[in-house]
């Protein structure tokens, strides 16, 4: 399950960036969009059986990556270099937050 949920999360960032930096196209962004609601969907019910709250807070992470996307891409659309290039950062760290916290609770 870490395997699909790393695969998943790196087609995720690589369609994203591609949408975002290379190619300006209306097909790749309603992509990005809708791989990043397939991407919250697929952590939330991959974390289900966890107990607790945690399951909650993995998703939410999941959401915080795809608003964290989309706000770059809007700061992209400016040409604001300085927030772009920490949002990229903080988009990584998210995504590594949400892999290794399901590899230690799963």
């Amino acid at each position: 399950m870490i395997f699909l949920i790393t695969l998943f999360t790196l087609m995720y960032l690589i369609v994203s960036y591609t949408s975002i930096y290379h190619l300006q196209l209306n097909i790749l962004n309603i992509l990005r969009i809708i791989l990043g609601l397939g991407y919250c969907f697929f952590i939330f019910t991959s974390v289900m059986h966890i107990p607790g709250n945690m399951k909650f807070w993995i998703t939410l992470l999941a959401i915080c990556l795809l608003m964290n996307i989309e706000i770059a891409a809007y700061k992209h659309k400016f040409n604001d270099s300085k927030a772009k290039r920490i949002l990229d950062i903080f988009s990584l760290v998210i995504a590594l937050m949400v892999i290794v916290i399901i590899a230690i609770y799963i």
